[in-house]
């Protein structure tokens, strides 16, 4: 097993510009692209999405950049609303590693904009020793509980320990099951057996699992989604664990889409982690 002291943020995929067809959309309705072609793609597909909502190319262009451009449309130079539904066109995609089952939980209550595949712990092997090349368990150590050594090798041992029972709980009810069911698997082959009595037995075996377990989630979301959620988590009253994931999500999107996720800043919380303050609540 592993013992995990921070999680970490991978992008993995995100929503690309076919050339060919944005090209063919604008020559087929005689449209004429008015701002520069080597912005970032995300922000060129939702200044296109914006655009069409008022036809405002060539002449009825108004912004001449896509900054400024996304600047009003999103309302950074201006008060009032955001015309931030465009930003639902935009996906990327994240694998979450090292946060545990805690921060999944509160993710999953994001459901609008999202899309989740996570780590199953009825069909991982929970129960058995690293081999090369394969996936080994992790548990989650929260920032709280790592101020000081004795508190940290106390949540060490005691994650230790829950493995320790968990595959002592797997290995006594697979027997059980065995043992109480054989006619009922006597109507299945050998390897259908094995296949049944190990997820039954993982199936009730994980509820001695922690919540610090280490749920891998593979996550996307549309970028009006992730924003909002970054104004959330990653703000300074988040829970420590979530609000890193989240400082990690704004600084890729910071990076990949500079015209947008613009205006935020970092700072330090009163635990000694880092909180994000965003120039507006919500898009």
């Amino acid at each position: 097993m592993r013992i995990l002291y921070q999680p970490k943020v991978y992008l993995v995929g995100k929503t690309r510009i076919e050339e060919e067809g944005f090209n063919e959309f604008l020559k087929d309705n005689d449209l004429l692209w008015p701002t520069e072609l080597d912005s970032p793609e995300g922000q060129r597909l939702i200044e296109m999405f914006g655009r069409n909502c008022y036809m405002s190319y060539g002449q009825k262009a108004g912004s001449l950049t896509n900054e400024a451009y996304l600047d009003n449309l999103l309302g950074f130079n201006r008060p009032g609303i955001a015309h931030g539904s465009v930003t639902e066109h935009i996906s990327y995609n994240f694998m979450v590693v090292g946060a545990g089952r805690g921060f999944t939980h509160e993710q999953v209550r994001h459901r609008a904009g999202f899309a989740y595949s996570q780590l199953s712990t009825r069909y991982c092997d929970f129960e058995r020793e690293k081999e090369e090349g394969t996936w080994d368990p992790g548990f989650c150590v929260p920032p709280l509980a790592q101020l000081t050594e004795e508190t940290k090798k106390h949540f060490e041992e005691t994650l230790r320990q829950a493995v320790v029972n968990y595959t002592k709980a797997y290995h006594l009810i697979s027997r059980d099951i065995s043992e109480k069911f054989k006619d009922y698997l006597g109507t299945m082959t050998e390897r259908q057996q094995k296949t049944f009595v190990r997820k039954a037995a993982r199936g009730a075996a994980r509820d001695l699992l922690p919540i610090g377990t280490e749920a891998i989630l593979g996550m996307t979301g549309n970028v009006r989604a992730i924003w909002n959620t970054i104004a959330m988590r990653a703000a300074e009253p988040a829970e420590p664990q979530i609000r890193e994931v989240y400082v990690q999500v704004a600084r890729i999107m910071e990076k990949e889409l500079p015209g947008i996720f613009k205006g935020m800043s970092y700072k330090k919380c009163w635990d000694g982690t880092t909180y994000v303050e965003m120039s507006r609540d919500k898009v």
